[in-house]
């Protein structure tokens, strides 16, 4: 989790207040990922064509059938890797913003009318204002969804 305060004075040109960045920790770039598919799909298929140029011509159906699997897969992780919610904390809003796969969506919540809360079921963080809801802390474990919660509600309260 990546916490962003701005200095005074920012309010005046529309920037936030306080962003949060909640996102997953990925330990591989898409292209560090193709390049362990590149080699791994190149080891199997040596392989399998040295046995075929044995005789055993059946293994290569069955590396290939590997190679599809392990590209099925490491396209999964790599449309996901860049998933996050951010929070934005304005002047006198708060803006959601979720990003997960293709899709993105942008929620825009009247900061004086926002509660914070945690979800029992779930354990995420619930900003609701109004009828309006949405849920927020599903890329972070639970210590840094409490750290959150904790971080949020103190900005998100006035300065007296």
């Amino acid at each position: 989790m990546q916490v962003q305060n701005n200095a005074e004075g920012a309010q005046s040109l529309g920037q936030p207040d306080a962003v949060w960045l909640l996102k997953k920790n990925c330990s591989l770039s898409p292209y560090q990922l193709l390049a362990i598919f590149g080699s791994l799909a190149v080891v199997s298929l040596a392989v399998a064509a040295y046995w075929a140029s044995q005789g055993a011509w059946v293994v290569v159906p069955f590396a290939v059938v590997e190679c599809l699997a392990l590209g099925c897969a490491f396209l999964v992780y790599a449309r996901h890797v860049n998933d996050h919610e951010r929070i934005d904390l304005v002047t006198d809003q708060v803006v959601v913003q979720c990003r997960q796969g293709s899709r993105q969506s942008r929620l825009a919540l009247p900061r004086h009318r926002v509660r914070v809360e945690l979800d029992p079921d779930h354990g995420l963080v619930v900003l609701r204002a109004g009828s309006q809801q949405t849920a927020v802390g599903r890329y972070i474990d639970h210590e840094a969804r409490a750290q959150f919660l904790k971080e949020f509600r103190g900005a998100l309260t006035p300065a007296i």
